[in-house]
């Protein structure tokens, strides 16, 4: 259970990481939506990461609603 609870925490860590990367691109470039910017960001981190990083990823979106 102790190792289901960690990969809960990294899970909401990159959340929070991808969330806040994504509002503060927002702020610099005028022309993407917080919406498409927080797409964008996972995809990458689910392209270039390993498994268990793809696996985070995921979860992380599931848990941001992002389709």
């Amino acid at each position: 259970m102790e190792r289901l609870m960690d990969l809960l925490q990294e899970v909401r860590q990159i959340s929070r990481q991808v969330q806040r990367s994504a509002r503060q691109s927002v702020r610099s470039a005028d022309e993407s939506s917080y919406d498409d910017v927080l797409l964008a960001m996972l995809s990458d981190r689910i392209r270039s990461g390993d498994a268990r990083m793809r696996i985070v990823c995921y979860a992380s979106a599931a848990e941001l609603g992002v389709p």
